[in-house]
């Protein structure tokens, strides 16, 4: 795995592009699949301490300080807590280290050390597919279950260990695609993408690896799911297709193994294949918390 500081120049030197495709073009995958998952999981927000660990440009934070949550975003990507801190609607704001607009705050920092948060100081944990970002897996998942108050929820939504550990399609001679590729399920090296401009390092880790460093952590398993599009949400996509199909090839282009495109290929139904179909489990969300040891 790449150092932690190798990580952060990945980002540092995408940041940009990443920023500029979410606030232009959006995020497919996370608008029409993701985001109504994840907030389900979160429930009633309304006066709870949230903190998102990684949380980019804080397009998360702002959808959950909506709703009544005091929201900290934290990520290790200078630019993008900075256009977080850009984002927010008070002028004064910006000129804090601690940014604030209401319910929103944002800082650079590691969350493999959250020094800066004292013990069981929040209500809630996010980590929206971010811990393949982490060098360090478990001392992430350990400062997670800190600063959490006992009884605290910790919600993960995480690329799939089938969709980390390299895949591809296999096509046949026309070209369509008739099934998926999945090997070096156990080699726990990083993976390697082209995603935004640049090349980005992703950590490939098992799901007993996931599971054991939660529990180990101090955290208890309440649920776990396995996130796809319901028919709703295909329909809502598909209401947009001009603007749907673009955003999907753009994503597809910048890396998206999240496989929404495939879930709306028409070839599916020619196959025979009922409607909501995909190859794979491409994301797992975790309902984790805080164990209260008697």
């Amino acid at each position: 795995m790449p150092t932690k500081d190798e990580l952060a120049t990945e980002w540092n030197h995408i940041a940009r592009n990443w920023i500029d495709r979410i606030r232009t073009r959006g995020d497919v995958s996370r608008e029409f699949l993701l985001d109504e998952w994840m907030l389900n999981a979160v429930g009633d927000v309304r006066g709870l301490r949230v903190i998102d660990l990684g949380c980019g440009e804080g397009r998360f934070c702002r959808m959950l300080a909506e709703r009544g949550a005091d929201v900290t975003g934290i990520d290790l990507c200078s630019p993008m807590i900075e256009a977080a801190i850009e984002k927010c609607s008070l002028a004064a704001a910006k000129a804090n280290s601690w940014a604030q607009n209401g319910a929103e705050h944002y800082i650079v920092a590691d969350m493999e050390n959250l020094a800066d948060f004292a013990n069981e100081s929040f209500d809630l944990a996010l980590s929206y597919i971010t811990l393949v970002d982490v060098h360090d897996l478990a001392a992430a998942v350990r400062e997670a279950c800190r600063i959490l108050k006992p009884g605290g929820r910790f919600i993960i939504v995480n690329l799939s260990p089938m969709v980390t550990a390299g895949n591809a399609w296999i096509r046949d001679a026309a070209g369509e695609k008739t099934s998926y590729y999945l090997d070096n399920y156990f080699d726990e090296s990083p993976r390697s993408f082209v995603m935004c401009g640049g090349s980005i390092n992703n950590a490939h880790r098992t799901l007993t690896t996931y599971i054991s460093t939660f529990l180990g952590a101090g955290f208890t398993l309440e649920n776990l799911a396995e996130p796809y599009p319901s028919k709703r949400q295909l329909e809502q996509c598909r209401k947009t297709p001009t603007t749907c199909a673009s955003r999907c090839s753009s994503f597809t282009n910048c890396g998206n193994r999240l496989l929404l495109t495939d879930w709306l290929a028409p070839h599916r139904q020619s196959r025979g294949m009922p409607e909501p179909f995909a190859p794979a489990v491409a994301v797992h969300l975790f309902h984790l918390r805080h164990h209260v040891r008697h």
